[in-house]
């Protein structure tokens, strides 16, 4: 229903714009039919880019820099990818491990539509139907709005609850839904995001050769080209391949990757003894 109703409230817009008297009854509607896209573009790309995240992973993620922060969504290797940070006491030391993750490009053609689009047209109506100046902004940086207020943690919770009722029958909400997210990932791919076994040998081989670790390579050498989000190229192109084996596993693949894939019978794949990043 998401990419149905989008296209609906594209063609409205003019009409909103335009009018000298706005009705307010059609406004709040515009903007209650934009939550519901924003509330399922959170499950999608939570479902589609492997793993799950922590709700604190995605609070305030920008999809355009402001004042004093930096945004998280880049073009990198030609994959929309968000870049979030991860830490079970990020709370407490203020920092955590950076993780780059890409949904499926189904997922992001919609984002993209709704940042570029849907949403600068919210925040001039807002601004246009006299709303707070703070609620109006937020719309041109932030990616997950809901009628001008940033979602929180709750709201991300209980937007994952309200999902997985539906299409699971299971209420898993933030914490169980990032366990259930991280299991699945692990078996079905036998891989995760913080785990260097997965590496490819070359790039393991290619770092000692220089008298490094992978770690201390990836933290102080060959940053230039992704030096702003503060990851090393060949860990950026790890946790991409990550997400593309996951969306193999979800058959949704791109296009230009499927037709790279060899045929295959489906597979089972063990619960492995590895735990997850949690």
């Amino acid at each position: 229903t998401l990419p149905n109703s989008l296209p609906t409230m594209v063609c409205v817009l003019p009409f909103l714009i335009a009018s000298a008297e706005p009705l307010p009854g059609a406004v709040f509607q515009w903007f209650n039919e934009l939550d519901e896209i924003v509330k399922g573009l959170y499950y999608l790309i939570c479902t589609t880019w492997g793993g799950g995240a922590r709700a604190t992973e995605v609070e305030y993620t920008l999809y355009a820099n402001y004042p004093d922060k930096q945004r998280n969504v880049y073009y990198i290797n030609g994959l929309l990818t968000i870049v979030t940070e991860y830490s079970k006491t990020q709370s407490i030391t203020g920092a955590g491990k950076l993780v780059a993750r890409t949904p499926a490009y189904q997922v992001n053609r919609l984002l993209v539509l709704v940042l570029g689009l849907a949403f600068w047209a919210a925040g001039y109506i807002r601004c246009h139907v006299g709303m707070a100046k703070e609620s109006c902004e937020r719309y041109f940086y932030e990616v997950f709005v809901l009628t001008g207020h940033s979602m929180t943690s709750k709201k991300f919770s209980d937007v994952l609850g309200s999902f997985n009722s539906a299409n699971i029958g299971v209420n898993a909400r933030q914490a169980d839904f990032r366990q259930l997210m991280a299991c699945m990932l692990i078996s079905a791919t036998s891989t995760n995001f913080l785990d260097t076994e997965d590496e490819d040998p070359n790039v393991i081989a290619a770092h000692e050769s220089f008298g490094h670790s992978l770690d201390t390579g990836r933290a102080h050498y060959g940053l230039e080209s992704t030096a702003s989000i503060g990851l090393a190229p060949d860990a950026v192109a790890h946790m991409q391949q990550v997400c593309i084996r996951w969306q193999v596993f979800l058959k949704l693949v791109h296009p230009v990757f499927q037709s790279s894939l060899p045929e295959q019978p489906p597979v089972c794949h063990p619960v492995t003894h590895r735990s997850t990043p949690d």
